[in-house]
This record gives C-alpha cells, sequence and structure tokens, in this order.
C-alpha cells in the first residue's frame, strides 16, 4: 500500500512546489524525488519515493 502525504502550497515554481508540513517545516520538493499526484489551489498530494 502506497503511504501518501499531502502538504499546503506556498509556491509554485518551474522545478518544484515550495510547501509547507504540518509541524511548520517549509521545504522545496521537486516532482523528480517526490511523486506529484494532484495539485489543487493551496494543496498538494504525494506519494514517497520508491
Amino acid at each position: 500500500m502506497k503511504q501518501l502525504f499531502v502538504t499546503r502550497v506556498l509556491r509554485y515554481a518551474s522545478d518544484g512546489v515550495m510547501v509547507l508540513y504540518p509541524d511548520g517545516t517549509i521545504a522545496f520538493l521537486n516532482p523528480s524525488g517526490f511523486r506529484l499526484l494532484g495539485l489543487q489551489e493551496k494543496y498538494a498530494v504525494w506519494d514517497w519515493p520508491t
């Protein structure tokens, strides 16, 4: 079973997405490291790298 996680989107860029985790951590995720499954206006759904 895949493990999914949802992040709050702070900023979109051509090479990735800046996100906010529930614990307050800010990260820049590049879809080459994580697979981006879906984007809404303020949230992104990812699965863990394989």
